[in-house]
């Protein structure tokens, strides 16, 4: 029969247990960049593949595993907002059972370490793969702290290990040092065989992936990894800055992880490894700029540094077991109250902005929040069902830069060119301009637009159009066409990149003005509402500008052009090669949407459709025979002209 200190310290893990999942509901919400993965998850589901955009194979998403668990889920239950919330407290609650049941009579102590990381109890939902990444580790970390059995130990960790690898490739940094010291365990000669077949799921993955999309690596490893260019040093005083922040408003989960750490390299052999690990994957975090999502990076080594005191407190001495046990209440309350001891009000106002780093929890909370008052649910597809009702069957090509909830509320409709994540083309160019961490900001090549719209590839650039042809054919040709395997195989062996690289060396920083004749625009004026890409004619005013040559200098008193709003152009007047006057024109002041009850496509016409406006020229200018427009200011969406005519 159990004695009553054993009664009350199982009641204290089960109370404990119990807050833990109550905070979980508390807090639980969805991020937007949770939708790039679920809008995927529709895609799939609708029968279009694992594909952001339709009819375009890229891997938007970073986590292929917890993606296909969604997508599992998904179809079980017919909705995705409740859905990931559940499976993301399961999977998280999971976790924590493990780590207590590590800890052995100290489980009461790793619950209220769990409890006082707000980095931690943030995302055990969120949408993003945190809980599935948590529980692997904390599954490897049981795997490690027994003793070793060989080659089957072996087969268990290391297909933890390519799990962790299929659920975040970067995961890697932190499981490999307890692969390696288990290495040890098996004769040489059974190595291979063990790893490969442990490995399998990852191998299995990367050669679809790269088959299928292309390259084994998302499309955001290129957007925030491989080709973003920017120096060393900036990335790591960012990620100093990531540091810094999670020192002052979340000092839990940074002490805990560096007691973790130290807990673990005074331990034998083995458990050294899994603090090595720890300690490469926060200087991978540092290195590379940290995240623009609060704490979310360090909650991998976080639950790798609980397992390592977890070991340490199962075997100590009543006093350090209380003494940890106080520190982590007390830090729990260093800078104010536990987020889930505050009033549901106060995660409504966002936290301002530091050094590019939110608490995405608090800034979505008042959409996305289980228990907010104004949550709203998103609908997968709606905008799609609603052009659909409309009339309209063939897609709408969008610039829009947050690739997150609205794109899923979009649907299949809507080709959404994003230059900050999920491109493919534009992902693999450098940075051009400002960016903040997690969101590095490409230029889109002159006619790559037009390109998406029509079907044939119109950029200009020579190099980066025998670039983008292979490319095309390797996202949208069908999977075993000759043409395309042969593309791909280029794509793979870097044979077509000279052109990539090319382009991005002459045209990409100080793209050329595109020239044409005048009388290759459409004859104005264009219908009201129009969309530039329903008329192949109508010319995009790209960052290096158009120049529009007449045949003839004639006089004129005003001009009547169709442009697309909302932006500001600037046209610049010449006669015999010299500047003769410059007007700007401001089209979003015209355009005022209808009301509602018009409809979502009357809507997006009225938006961004091209409307017809009248030029007055200056005095000088009344007789010219070239005009230069140029985007007066950085895009919101797509500016472009349809059409121009002289008014005498």
């Amino acid at each position: 029969m159990p004695r009553p200190r054993q009664l009350v310290a199982r009641g204290l893990v089960a109370g404990l247990g119990a807050a833990l999942l109550a905070v979980m509901l508390r807090l639980a919400w969805l991020s937007d960049d949770a939708y790039i993965t679920l809008r995927t998850v529709e895609n799939l589901l609708a029968g279009h593949g694992p594909v952001w955009n339709v009819g375009e194979r890229v891997q938007a998403y970073t986590h292929p595993l917890w993606m296909w668990l969604l997508a599992a889920a998904r179809a079980c239950s017919g909705e995705h907002y409740v859905t990931t919330i559940v499976t993301s407290i399961v999977l998280s609650g999971a976790a924590a059972a493990v780590l207590a049941r590590l800890a052995g009579r100290a489980a009461a102590v790793v619950l209220l370490l769990l409890l006082a990381s707000r980095a931690f109890v943030d995302y055990t939902t969120s949408g993003l793969e945190t809980p599935l990444s948590v529980l692997l580790l904390a599954w490897l970390a049981w795997l490690d702290d027994r003793p070793p059995a060989g080659a089957r130990r072996l087969l268990a960790i290391t297909l933890v290990a390519a799990l962790l690898g299929t659920t975040r490739l970067d995961l890697l940094v932190l499981a490999a040092p307890v692969l390696l010291a288990h290495l040890r365990s098996v004769p040489v000669r059974q190595m291979p065989s063990v790893l490969a077949l442990g490995l399998l799921p990852l191998l299995l993955w990367s050669a679809f992936a790269l088959f299928y999309y292309g390259s084994p690596f998302p499309i955001t490893a290129y957007a925030k990894a491989f080709a973003n260019d920017v120096p060393k040093a900036d990335l790591l005083h960012q990620g100093f800055c990531y540091v810094g922040y999670s020192l002052r408003h979340d000092p839990a989960t940074l002490v805990t992880i560096v007691a973790g750490m130290v807990a673990g390299f005074a331990a034998p052999v083995r458990g050294r490894m899994l603090a090595l690990g720890c300690l490469c994957y926060c200087v991978y975090v540092v290195r590379v700029g940290g995240d623009f999502m609060a704490g979310r990076f360090f909650v991998p080594p976080l639950v790798a540094a609980i397992a390592l005191l977890a070991r340490w407190l199962r075997d100590a001495a009543r006093g350090p077991v209380v003494a940890v046990a106080v520190a982590a209440v007390a830090l729990a309350f260093v800078g104010g109250l536990p987020p889930y001891l505050r009033p549901i009000a106060d995660d409504v106002t966002p936290l301002a902005r530091e050094d590019g780093i939110d608490d995405e929890r608090r800034f979505y909370y008042v959409r996305s929040g289980l228990l907010s008052p104004q949550r709203d649910i998103p609908v997968a597809g709606d905008g799609t069902r609603r052009l659909r009702e409309a009339g309209r069957t063939e897609p709408l090509v969008v610039k829009y830069d947050v690739a997150g909830r609205d794109p899923f509320v979009a649907g299949e409709l809507f080709h959404v060119v994003d230059r900050w994540i999920v491109d493919p083309l534009l992902m693999r160019l450098p940075i051009r301009g400002e960016w903040r961490i997690g969101h590095f900001t490409r230029g889109i090549p002159e006619g790559y637009l037009e390109s998406l719209a029509h079907g044939d590839n119109r950029i200009v650039h020579p190099g980066l159009r025998a670039y983008y042809d292979d490319l095309r054919l390797v996202l949208r040709a069908p999977l075993w066409q000759g043409e395309r395997l042969a593309a791909l195989w280029r794509l793979v062996t870097g044979a077509n990149a000279v052109g990539l690289r090319a382009y991005a060396a002459e045209h990409y920083r100080t793209p050329p003005r595109h020239e044409l004749a005048a009388d290759e625009l459409p004859p104005a004026p264009v219908p009201a509402g129009t969309f530039w890409f329903d008329e192949p004619r109508v010319m995009l005013v790209g960052a290096g500008g158009l120049g529009l040559d007449f045949a003839a200098p004639a006089p004129a008193r005003a001009l009547r052009v169709s442009l697309a709003p909302p932006e500001r152009y600037r046209f610049t007047f010449f006669a015999a090669g010299q500047p003769v006057g410059e007007v700007e024109i401001d089209t979003a002041t015209a355009a005022a949407p209808p009301p509602p009850a018009a409809g979502l496509l009357a809507w997006l016409r009225s938006f961004m459709g091209l409307r017809d406006y009248a030029l007055e020229l200056p005095e000088r200018a009344r007789t010219f025979d070239r005009c230069e427009i140029d985007a007066a200011r950085e895009p919101r969406l797509v500016p472009a002209i349809g059409g121009i005519e002289r008014l005498p």
